[in-house]
């Protein structure tokens, strides 16, 4: 399988090559998988005080916003609200409401790569580049409805990303206002607990359907992993995207376990202590315990984000930082 990668803002190709190492050497090692990467054409000058973060120059982003550039804003301060899709409004409103016209532009130039190389099959993301990525995504829903293009993305593995940029309206888009299609295709989102932009890579999530997302918490911050026994289980996730133990595409390794949350609707989730216990039976939906996350040892243990239950949720083996760490008396269905 070949993947498109695409970095985050502020960021190139090259760094990407860098930081996906670990876990492109370990998707490589479970298959023939193969990588191009590209990168935005809009270049930017990165503050000296975050030179070091972003890789050497020059750097690029994929999309710049209508009308005059957006003042630095200190991200840390993030805001936060009762969902991921209220949070992203709040940030979007402080931003200023921005719309992001250049996405046709550069919908057709990575549409255009998808059609020239002809044999990619997955799209990797990180932070703008998975924003970018689940773009696509729709983009090529949106040319299947309306064109009769065949899509050509099967899956994306999205690292801390954020909701997409609509292809038409050049606006950010949430589920809660979006009424199309949702991405259908198998997706495994990579996210971090100690993220201060956690609900905007949960907001993305949220546009995905339930029955084909995967969510891998690897529990540090608005980053890609690269320690090698976390790449690895991230790579056995994507492994799973057909959901079919029988296939030989299925790779799971003994030590890590799939835990199907069971989804149904609640209308008035009680809230329950952080401690308590419960079952997978029983849905939470309350930001107090947060979701189920299954551990290799076959324990189920906090974590510390607000999710409705819903597709697959794994955690980071052995000491992740995923939450409070309690123990949850649980019986798990796969």
């Amino acid at each position: 399988m070949k993947f498109l990668c695409l970095p985050g803002g502020y960021c190139s190709a090259t760094a990407l090559k860098t930081q996906l190492g670990p876990f492109c050497d370990a998707l490589a090692s479970n298959g023939n998988a193969s990588f191009l990467y590209t990168q935005g054409t809009t270049e930017v000058h990165v503050p000296p005080e975050f030179a070091g973060f972003f890789g050497p120059p020059p750097n690029y982003t994929f999309i710049k916003v209508d009308g005059p550039a957006l003042g630095h804003t200190n991200m840390s301060d993030f805001p936060k609200r009762n969902t991921p899709e209220e949070a992203m409004k709040a940030a979007t409103q402080a931003a200023g409401d921005p719309t992001f016209s250049c996405i046709t532009e550069v919908m057709d130039r990575l549409v255009g790569i998808l059609d020239s190389e002809g044999d990619i099959d997955g799209v990797i993301g990180f932070s703008e580049g998975a924003q970018i990525a689940a773009s696509l995504i729709l983009e090529e829903q949106r040319r299947e409805r309306e064109l009769g293009r065949i899509p050509r993305l099967k899956c994306a593995i999205l690292f801390s990303g954020w909701p997409p940029v609509h292809p038409v309206s050049g606006k950010v888009v949430t589920a809660d206002d979006y009424n199309e299609e949702p991405i259908t295709i198998p997706t495994c989102h990579v996210v971090g607990a100690s993220d201060p932009f956690l609900d905007g890579s949960m907001a993305l999530y949220n546009m995905c359907d339930p029955d084909t997302a995967d969510l891998f918490d690897h529990g540090a911050g608005h980053l890609i992993p690269r320690k090698k026994q976390t790449a690895e289980e991230i790579a056995l996730v994507r492994h799973l995207e057909d959901h079919s133990p029988s296939s030989s595409d299925c790779s799971y390794s003994a030590s890590f376990q799939r835990h199907r949350v069971l989804r149904t609707s609640h209308t008035n989730p009680t809230p329950t202590a952080p401690n308590a216990t419960v079952t997978s039976a029983v849905p939470i939906t309350d930001r107090t315990v947060k979701v189920l996350a299954l551990h290799p040892n076959g324990v189920a243990l906090n974590s510390h984000f607000s999710l409705e239950p819903r597709g697959q949720i794994f955690a980071e083996p052995k000491g992740a930082n995923i939450g409070t760490r309690d123990v949850l008396g649980t019986q798990v269905e796969d």
